[in-house]
């Protein structure tokens, strides 16, 4: 289902991936501290096999 129309699961799907119920490994295909996206973005759009990018964001970033 798309985000728009299963909205109510995400209560219980977050409460799965805090659990480590659900493996997100294969999902994150790209990690970059926030520091670093300026430089990555334009080549995230170029990289044929992504599916999520996550961009770590530290104590330090806020």
């Amino acid at each position: 289902m798309a985000s728009r129309n299963s909205h109510h699961q995400f209560p219980r799907v977050i409460g799965m991936m805090e659990r480590g119920e659900i493996n997100l490994n294969p999902w994150i295909t790209c990690r970059t501290p926030l520091a670093e996206v300026p430089k990555v973005f334009p080549e995230l759009a170029r990289h044929k096999n992504y599916i999520k990018a996550v961009f770590e964001v530290l104590d330090s970033d806020v």
